[in-house]
């Protein structure tokens, strides 16, 4: 549970270069936006790291971005993968973080309902969709009427790069990235070290709950021996004088 996503974060800390914390809220972000269980932080974290590296969001960038319209996705069928995949493609496109989730959302949920079956990402998957749409060599006023005013950029760069989300789609399918780049990023002094903070987190994770009473009571004890000598020196004085 708790250890299995700590560590997959470690991994997606090192192979992204964040913070163990920030990896973590991302990795978290995504399991449970898209109702997934701690069984695959694996996954999930290769799935983010494989994202950054052949697109253009970043993984914080893409957990902003997951948070808008992961439910959706999941409603529609879409994986981690097709997610993921949806979020480079807008990249490459200038448009990331919560601009590119709410965006996504109303071109899911667009497709979802239109009345063209082909058109539906939990019929023919996100790219076969976006795939069918570009075949319909639709105007920009009819895709205006289509997906509204404030989604016709991100409907346009979907169609532009539906080869390219199907590459990406392939590309995080399977992959093990999170880990072959942190190896990559931890051979030398600095990841060393990072890794070494890492395993001292992982270890307060463990045993916090163990030894938070026992600090507890340490701080009081101290705390406690302070008081009496702090009286004891008021006595000190009083008697002196």
């Amino acid at each position: 549970g708790l250890i299995a996503v700590t560590k997959a974060a470690e991994t997606l800390a090192a192979a992204s270069g964040m913070t163990l914390p920030a990896a973590a809220d991302s990795l978290v972000t995504a399991l449970n936006q898209m109702g997934a269980g701690a069984g695959e932080a694996e996954r999930y974290s290769n799935v983010m790291a494989a994202g950054a590296k052949v697109g253009a969001s970043e993984v914080a960038e893409s957990s902003e971005a997951l948070k808008q319209f992961a439910t959706t996705a999941k409603t529609v069928g879409v994986s981690i993968e097709g997610a993921n995949a949806a979020i480079q493609g807008l990249a490459k496109a200038g448009i990331k973080g919560s601009e590119a989730g709410n965006a996504l959302r109303n071109v899911l949920l667009k497709l979802e309902t239109d009345a063209d079956k082909t058109l539906r990402p939990s019929v023919s998957g996100l790219t076969g969709a976006i795939e069918a749409l570009g075949k319909k060599n639709l105007d920009t006023a009819a895709l205006v009427k289509m997906f509204g005013l404030e989604n016709i950029n991100a409907a346009n760069a979907m169609i532009a790069n539906a080869q390219t989300v199907k590459e990406f789609e392939a590309a995080m399918t399977g992959t093990q990235t999170a880990y072959e780049q942190a190896a990559i990023n931890s051979d030398n002094y600095a990841g060393a070290t990072k890794r070494m903070q890492t395993a001292l987190g992982v270890l307060r994770i463990e045993l916090g709950e163990k030894l938070n009473p026992v600090l507890a009571e340490g701080a009081k004890l101290v705390a406690d021996v302070a008081v009496e000598i702090v009286e004891g020196s008021d006595r000190v004085d009083t008697a002196v004088k």
